[in-house]
């Protein structure tokens, strides 16, 4: 029997990926949560696996754009912090160099 966890976790993680998608305008008719229960010992145990399904390549484009936008957003604030270190850093290098 799969753990209760395991089977309400993958549910959830369905509904999340499906109201996520469906606010940037996408749907994915066939996601969904496996039917068959995969034993993963990584994880210790069974667990359902979450299924996508097959997608127009229009509909992939618009996956990929959203997660590397996603990523570029989520980046974004270490690279400003950089930034700032670097030109702190260039700034007092100037003045030793003086």
């Amino acid at each position: 029997m799969i753990a209760e966890g395991r089977g309400t976790r993958a549910v959830a993680a369905v509904e999340r990926l499906r109201a996520v998608l469906g606010d940037a305008g996408v749907c994915l008719p066939e996601l969904r949560v496996e039917p068959c229960v995969w034993d993963v010992p990584e994880i210790d145990g069974p667990a359902r696996a979450v299924e996508l399904g097959q997608v127009l390549p229009e509909v992939a484009d618009r996956i990929a754009h959203l997660l590397e936008t996603g990523l570029r957003a989520e980046r974004e604030p270490l690279r400003r912090r950089l930034r700032e270190v670097n030109e702190r850093t260039a700034k007092r290098g100037e003045l030793w160099r003086r």
